[in-house]
């Protein structure tokens, strides 16, 4: 499989999300990465297998103060970040289940 390795530069307090989109922008999917801001570089590894014809990614933040990016809940939901990227859900939507 192709690795890619995604790298930026992070700032302190900050937390990142990273999404992909593999249809020409049109629909963007949260992966199962979220990284709290140092100051320094951050990077994350992908790897596809079979290897997509095109891929996109993009960085989501928030400046929100959290102690533990993983369990936080920054939509205020009473579903963790985490659990929320496990099941598909956006962490920022405060209406996951769309009623």
């Amino acid at each position: 499989p192709d690795i890619y390795k995604l790298t930026w530069q992070s700032k302190v307090g900050r937390t990142y999300f990273v999404m992909s989109s593999d249809d020409q922008l049109a629909n963007w999917y949260y992966l199962p990465v979220i990284e709290a801001g140092t100051g320094d570089r951050l990077e994350y590894g992908i790897s596809f297998d079979p290897m997509p014809s095109r891929f996109f990614f993009r960085l989501r933040y928030t400046d929100q103060p959290a102690e533990n990016v993983q369990t936080a809940d920054f939509d205020y939901d009473g579903v963790s970040n985490w659990d929320e990227l496990q099941a598909g859900i956006d962490p920022f939507r405060t209406d996951s289940d769309e009623d």
